[in-house]
């Protein structure tokens, strides 16, 4: 008789926990869903996309002579947003004896020194500039 009560309470034990912890199947309890109302996130930009600045993901480099580099220019919004423009930028260097700067940022280096390329973006009348720094160099090391 008494096997049997433990073999009862065993049981309704076992059911206990399975009505309690229907998703336990890794042993870790998951909790109940929270029964507040969620509120809304927007993760969509809002507003107006305003021009706030350009980014170079080159802020430096060293190039060796007769080695060439190709800008990546990236305009950021006022909203969040950004966008690849690299192909609607000007582009000057400071030394073309060092470095040149083709009209799509194609920088070759020319000779050992160091310069400076400006890159300049124009949207809605809004001009934005960064500049990259340039190292040339001849030798294995720099």
């Amino acid at each position: 008789m008494k096997k049997i009560r433990f073999i009862a309470l065993l049981c309704g034990l076992i059911l206990t926990l399975a009505i309690a912890l229907p998703s336990c199947s890794s042993g870790v309890a998951t909790p109940a869903p929270a029964t507040t109302t969620p509120t809304s996130t927007n993760t969509t930009p809002s507003g107006p996309a305003i021009l706030k600045s350009i980014n170079s993901l080159q802020a430096g480099m060293d190039i060796r002579v007769r080695d060439t580099r190709q800008l990546d220019i990236t305009a950021i919004y006022t909203n969040g947003t950004n966008q690849t423009v690299t192909d609607k930028c000007t582009f000057k260097t400071s030394d073309a004896k060092v470095a040149t700067v083709s009209s799509a940022g194609l920088i070759t280096a020319v000779y050992d020194g160091k310069c400076k390329i400006t890159v300049s973006y124009t949207e809605n009348s809004v001009v934005q500039t960064a500049t990259v720094s340039v190292k040339v160099y001849s030798g294995i090391n720099g």
